[in-house]
C-alpha cells in the first residue's frame, strides 16, 4: 500500500482558480503527507549511526554527551544529588548522569548539522557524501558552510563546532569547496564556534529552540492518543524543565 501510495504521483499547483501543468515526481517523499516524516526518518536513520561509528572507530576526538540517569536513580534523587554539597549554586562534580553518548551529528529532517574536531570534520563530510551517493540522493553544498572560530581564537581552546584547521585546510563536498563563516542559522537558530547555549543565546530564541526542537517531540501523536494521569505528568515535568533552562 505503501509503495502505491508514491506509484504515477501527479502535482498540480492551484492560484486564484488557475492549475498548472501536472509533474510527476520520481524521488522523495509527498510534500504535505503526514506518513513523509517517518518515511524520510526511516530511510535516512542508517546516515546517523555510520557517522557515529566513524567517530567512534577513526575520529581523533570523541564528543560526549550525558545521556541517561544511571541506573535505579529517580529524576528526583538526581536532582537533589546534583546540587547537595555543591559550592556557589554549582553542580556537584559527583553528578548522577555520567552514563554518556557519542554525538557526531544533529538531524532535522533533512537538515544536518556535523559536530566534531577540526580534524575530523572532513572524515565526516566523507561519510555523508558516501551515505548520499550509495543512497540515491544529493547534499546541496551551496547551502552547507564550516563555522570556524574568530581569527584570535586557537585550536586549543576551539568549541566543538569549530572547523579550523592550519590556513591551507579546506573542506569539500562533492569536489566543491565549502565557504567557512563564524555564524550559521540552523532551523532560524544563530550557530556560532561555541554551539547554541541556553546562557547566551537570551529567552527568545532559548523559547524558539524550544519549539523547534523539543515542543513536536513531545506533541507528536497527542492528538489520537489516550494519556493516563502519570503520562500527563511526565510530559508537564518536561515542559517545565524546560521553561527552567530557557530561564536559567
Amino acid at each position: 500500500m505503501v509503495r502505491h501510495m508514491f506509484d504515477d504521483v501527479q502535482i498540480a499547483v492551484i492560484l486564484q482558480n488557475n492549475q498548472s501543468q501536472y509533474i510527476y515526481p520520481k524521488k522523495g517523499v509527498l510534500q504535505g503527507s503526514i506518513l513523509s516524516p517517518l518515511l524520510y526518518a526511516v530511510f535516512i536513520d542508517t546516515l546517523p549511526k555510520r557517522l557515529r561509528l566513524n567517530m567512534i572507530v577513526r575520529c581523533h576526538n570523541l564528543l560526549k554527551l550525558r545521556a541517561t540517569l544511571k541506573a535505579g536513580t529517580s529524576k528526583a534523587a538526581a536532582q537533589e544529588r546534583r546540587y547537595k554539597g555543591s559550592i556557589n549554586g554549582r553542580p556537584n562534580k559527583n553528578r548522577p548522569d555520567n552514563n554518556t553518548t557519542v554525538i557526531s551529528s544533529l538531524l532535522y529532517a533533512d537538515d544536518l548539522v556535523l559536530l566534531g574536531f577540526p580534524k575530523d570534520i572532513a572524515k565526516l563530510l566523507h561519510v555523508a557524501e558516501r551515505h548520499s551517493l550509495e543512497y540515491g540522493y544529493r547534499w546541496h553544498p551551496d547551502k552547507c558552510a564550516i563555522i570556524e572560530p574568530p581569527p584570535n581564537i586557537n585550536d586549543e581552546s576551539a568549541s566543538i563546532t569549530s572547523t579550523r584547521q592550519s590556513p591551507s585546510s579546506d573542506y569539500f563536498l562533492y569536489g566543491e569547496l565549502l565557504p567557512k563563516v563564524q555564524q550559521f542559522q540552523y532551523l532560524r537558530i544563530p550557530f556560532d564556534h561555541n554551539g547554541i547555549h541556553q546562557y547566551g543565546i537570551g529567552l527568545w530564541p532559548a523559547i524558539r529552540a524550544y519549539r523547534t526542537f523539543i515542543q513536536p517531540v513531545l506533541e507528536y501523536g497527542l492528538a489520537i492518543t489516550t494519556l493516563s494521569a502519570k503520562q500527563k505528568e511526565k510530559l508537564n515535568n518536561a515542559q517545565k524543565s524546560c521553561i527552567k533552562m530557557a530561564m536559567n
